[in-house]
Formats: C-alpha cells, structure tokens, sequence
C-alpha cells in the first residue's frame, strides 16, 4: 500500500495534474450518492441514512450558484466544501466497508484514497500560500487593521489608504459621509455615520429604489461629504455607476457637491480604480 501510493504521487507530480479542478464531477456524484441512499431507505429505514441524505442534499443545493464551475479555492470554500467533504467520507469511511468485505482488509485501499486526498490538499495550500504572503501592505489601524496586496501587486491599496489618511485629518470628526456605489467600509474604519438609508448602490438596488427615492433621501438629511468609487458590476449587465446606471443621482451629486480631493483615477471613467472625494456646496442642496 505504502508502494502504490508514492507510485501515485509520483506519477500526478510527474504529469502535472490539475488537482486543483477535481471537484468539478462532485454535482454528479451528490446525484448518485442520493440516488443510493434514497435506495437504502426504501429497502431499510434508518436515521443515519436519512441524515446522510439530508447532508448530501444540503451539498448539492449550495453548489448551484456555481455548478458549472465547481471548485473549493475562492468562494467555494463556502459552496462547495460541504461536498468535498461528504465526497472524503464517502471514500475514506463508506467505501472502505465494501473492502474490507470483498478483501479482508481496507488498508490498501484507504491508504490510496489517504493519498489522493493529500494531493489534492497541497496546491490549495500552495494557493494560500501565495496569496497570504503578498498580503503584507496594512490598512486600518489597531484591532480594525487588515492586511491586503502591496501597491506593485494592487495599486488600489496605496488608493485606499491615502484616502482614508485624508479623511481622517482633514474633515471634521462630526463629518457625515455616504459612499457611491461601494465603499461603507469606510465609514466603519474612520467610526464614521452615513445619514443614508443605503450603504451601497449596486444595479439591484438601482433597479428596486430608482434614482429619484436615494437623492430625495440625501437632500432630506444631506451629507457632509461624498464618496465616489470605481466599482465594475459586469455581472449585473451595468458595468459602471454614473455611467451605465445611477445617471441620475451621479449627475445630482456633481450638481450638490464640489470635488475636493482625487485620489487614482476618477470613478466613472473606466480607466481604473479611483476614489473622489466631495464635499457639499455652500449653496443649500437642490431637488431633483
């Protein structure tokens, strides 16, 4: 056993498999594995059975969003652990069994799946490794500082930070502002109240409110200051804010409030990350 499996090793570092992909079959085998346990139940009741179909079930329905396209790095760690997990125990506690029976031992065959596990381990972990090492560059300060990509890996890190630097030493610490499309992390890191009902503007929300309900709201209780960030919303068929959604309310706030500070790129452009700082006009604030 302990031969066959540094065979294995060898021949999937030698041919370069791409071990990181494998879950991509596990929504076929969610089907399968409830299928068999539907099977089991029909000819024998038991708990154990049915909670292990309701585990299956539950594993099946998170990888939807991503069915596809299945895999445990990114966000998958959430969608598609549970059935990577069902998947392990499967192989290393439910086949085993049906071994041991035909065999008289499952150390052979345990052992390969031990080792097929472990392989497919290391290049999520080299993932993380890679990730995490360039994550040295920090944001915040104190128990709120996060660590993300240096500027040379990430320009909108350096972006974010002067931003922040800037706020925080040059507005009043009463100072309210509300952030367009995204950007409340700002208000929580600079301990900050933004007297808007909404704390981002993303196509869905553009869709549900409209224009006018979010600027009424702001000229109701206007705030001190606005932030204006690029955010790419593709996925939603509205890539840009200002641009090809929200024309409205971004066309009101460059009405109501005077740019003060830019730091990158001007959001709305498309020409990369940036974020506009405005502070509001001395004149009262218009209606729409």
């Amino acid at each position: 056993a302990f031969l066959v499996s540094l065979v294995i090793a060898g021949l999937a570092f030698y041919f370069g498999l791409s071990w990181i992909e494998l879950p991509r079959p596990l929504p076929l085998f969610m089907v399968i594995l409830g299928i068999f346990l539907i099977y089991n139940l029909k000819q024998k009741f038991h708990p154990r059975n049915l909670i292990f179909l309701c585990l299956t079930l539950f594993s099946f329905l998170l990888m939807l969003k991503m069915i596809l396209n299945v895999h445990v790095y990114h966000y998958g760690f959430a969608l598609a652990l549970p059935a990577t997990l069902v998947f392990i125990k499967v192989i290393l506690d439910e086949l085993p069994e049906f071994s041991n029976k035909i065999s008289g031992s499952c150390v052979f065959f345990k052992s390969i799946c031990l080792t097929l596990v472990f392989l497919y381990c290391i290049p999520h972990i080299q993932v993380s490794y890679d990730h995490y090492r360039k994550k040295t560059f920090s944001i915040g300060k104190g128990l709120d500082t996060i660590y993300t990509y240096e500027p040379y890996y990430n320009p909108r890190s350096q972006i974010v930070r002067n931003a922040l630097e800037y706020i925080e030493g040059n507005t009043e610490s009463e100072a309210t502002f509300s952030a367009f499309p995204y950007s409340s992390m700002f208000n929580y890191l600079l301990r900050r109240e933004n007297p808007g009902k909404l704390t981002h503007y993303s196509p869905v929300e553009w869709k549900l409110f409209g224009d006018e309900l979010v600027i009424e709201s702001i000229r109701k209780n206007p705030p001190s200051y606005i932030l204006l960030t690029e955010m790419d919303f593709e996925e939603y068929g509205y890539k840009t804010f200002g641009k090809d959604y929200g024309k409205v309310l971004y066309s009101w706030i460059q009405t109501n409030y005077e740019n003060v500070k830019l730091f990158g790129n001007e959001p709305a452009r498309e020409t990369g990350f940036g974020i506009q700082i405005m502070a509001k006009r001395s004149i009262n604030i218009s209606s729409f």
